[in-house]
């Protein structure tokens, strides 16, 4: 690792924006990424999954898990570790979304998760945590299976402290 010749990529697409990956426990690589494709005010969370020959992009699956409202005051400490695998290899993350926008209906905080069959937007299920939209979430899942969470919130009435909190 001590040059960039050493170093191999691969493209898996255009207007790919942040990312995150977690490893499963064969080493295999799941990314989530969070893009912007066609409007400022709309955020795209796809999963990607690759099993074998992984510096190829044919090797890639990619989907589009759910569409989300930016954030309605960004804070650019919305891209943490949000992003987790349980022991069983099976995918789940945190996102906020802000329904004001074109075509958005979700507002809050949210836990997306699936369980088989990952490449395909309808196995994944979405639940609301809550109806505020968090910062720097960060998720982790314990031996049992549970989600862990940390995150912060800044308090609605003045004045306006940031509460943090685990759940």
């Amino acid at each position: 690792c001590s040059g960039t010749g050493r170093f191999t990529s691969v493209a898996l697409g255009d207007g790919l924006g942040d990312a995150q990956i977690q490893l499963t426990a064969a080493g295999k690589p799941r990314l989530l990424l969070a893009t912007q494709p066609t409007s400022t005010s709309v955020i795209q969370h796809e999963y990607w999954s690759c099993d074998a020959n992984c510096l190829q992009s044919t090797s890639w699956t990619g989907t589009v898990v759910v569409e989300a409202g930016t954030p309605f005051f960004p804070s650019n400490a919305e891209s943490t570790q949000s992003f987790a695998l349980d022991s069983q290899g099976r995918p789940r993350f945190i996102f906020q979304s802000n329904d004001i926008g074109p075509g958005i209906a979700l507002a809050g905080a949210y836990l997306a998760s699936c369980d088989t069959g990952c490449a395909s937007a309808a196995s994944w299920r979405l639940a609301q945590l809550d109806e505020s939209q968090w910062k720097n979430s960060a998720l982790t899942i314990n031996a049992q299976g549970l989600p862990r969470i940390a995150y912060s919130l800044v308090e609605v009435v003045e004045p306006y402290l940031p509460v943090l909190s685990y759940l």
